[in-house]
């Protein structure tokens, strides 16, 4: 009698049963919930890095190409009685640039390309920086082969771009939110961009080497780009 009572002593009952169990199931939970959070913590930093890197990228793209942008002249669409007038091949606005460039290493052929950057916006996709190219031609008024378009930033959602130079009219170099109808390419150009989510990026300042402003001769440009 005495040994069956002892026996029955070194056991668990059922409720210690259960609340072992229900420590075990609250540590458990604690344990994969801490195991989501640093998977979604990395995630969300391997994102910001891949889209920092893919920032950079474009930056890149963009200051080879605007810095080795061509003063290239294009026919305009009625020259009077003089015959047919003459405009610079480049057209900058808040949102949007055209110039005369080489064309991109990835491109099929070579040659000059009449690129244009700008944001596009595609509704609930929301807006993306994108790329055109077209063959450059001269009486064709710029372009004449067919348009290739390709996506070079998603998730932004504004871009600006700036003009620095003296425009017609002006002794003083400053800078414009447009540079159209000009007789020499601007000596800066800027671009801001906003990504998705109000995080911004370090303004992009490119110098065009082959540009003929005025304050260029006259020390007027930025000295810190």
């Amino acid at each position: 009698m005495r040994r069956a009572q002892t026996d029955a002593g070194a056991g668990f009952t059922l409720l210690e049963l259960l609340i072992g169990v229900a420590v075990l199931g609250l540590l458990m939970a604690m344990l994969f919930g801490g195991l989501r959070l640093a998977s979604h913590q990395v995630e969300w930093r391997t994102a910001r890095l891949d889209r920092a890197a893919r920032v950079a990228l474009v930056q890149s793209f963009m200051r080879r190409s605007l810095a080795d942008a061509r003063p290239m002249e294009i026919e305009a669409q009625s020259g009077g009685l003089g015959g047919a007038a003459s405009a610079l091949a480049f057209d900058g606005g808040g949102d949007e640039i055209e110039f005369v460039g080489l064309a991109p290493e990835s491109a099929q052929s070579g040659g000059l390309e009449l690129l244009g950057i700008g944001l596009v916006r595609r509704g609930a996709a929301g807006s993306t920086l994108s790329l055109r190219m077209r063959a450059y031609d001269a009486g064709g008024g710029g372009a004449s082969a067919p348009l290739r378009e390709t996506t070079l930033l998603s998730g932004v959602t504004r871009a600006r771009f700036a003009y620095f130079g003296v425009s017609s009219g002006e002794t003083v170099p400053r800078w414009h939110e447009s540079w159209r109808e000009a007789p020499y390419l601007p000596a800066l150009v800027r671009l801001s961009l906003t990504l998705s989510g109000g995080e911004t990026v370090p303004d992009l300042v490119v110098a065009l080497r082959l540009s003929q402003d005025p304050s260029l001769w006259s020390g007027g440009a930025p000295g810190r780009l």
